[in-house]
């Protein structure tokens, strides 16, 4: 991968949630309908959004770039919503410190030539969706990451 690539953002984040839990799947389709999901992996899945990309550059040689991530989880819920949503919560507070741990951030720089400064939580939301018998419960983890890249 290119040392000024922003592919980076998307395999950073598959890397961590390999390490994180290896059962978990990438959603790479749209969450606008969520009855998309297949019930068979609904509880194994998360999905990325990369917002709007921001930079300034700081000198003639390096462009900073900001751009916010979220990253959705899932659970079904059946009829324990209460400690399925303790469950969804706790994962996602692992996930998003395993995310901004700058000891994960400088590893994986070094061993992909990556330019991700660092990782910044933003929030964790908790949202119930109603839409089958599952009770199914979405967690929202909003992070902020930074980047350099030399434009020479």
């Amino acid at each position: 991968m290119s040392t000024n690539s922003l592919l980076q953002i998307r395999d950073y984040i598959n890397t961590r949630m390999s390490v994180i839990d290896s059962d978990m799947i990438e959603w790479k389709d749209s969450l606008e309908d969520i009855g998309n999901i297949p019930q068979t992996i609904l509880d194994r899945s998360y999905h990325i959004s990369i917002g709007s990309i921001t930079s300034s550059t700081n000198n003639d040689i390096f462009i900073e770039d900001s751009t916010p991530i979220t990253v959705t989880i899932f659970k079904r819920a059946f009829n324990e919503q209460v400690e399925s949503r303790d469950i969804v919560l706790e994962k996602a507070n692992c996930i998003r410190l395993d995310m901004i741990n700058p000891v994960n951030v400088e590893s994986y720089k070094a061993a992909n030539d990556g330019n991700i400064e660092d990782i910044q939580s933003v929030s964790i939301t908790p949202i119930e969706l109603n839409v089958t018998n599952d009770n199914i419960i979405k967690v929202e983890i909003e992070l902020n990451l930074r980047l350099f890249f030399c434009i020479t």
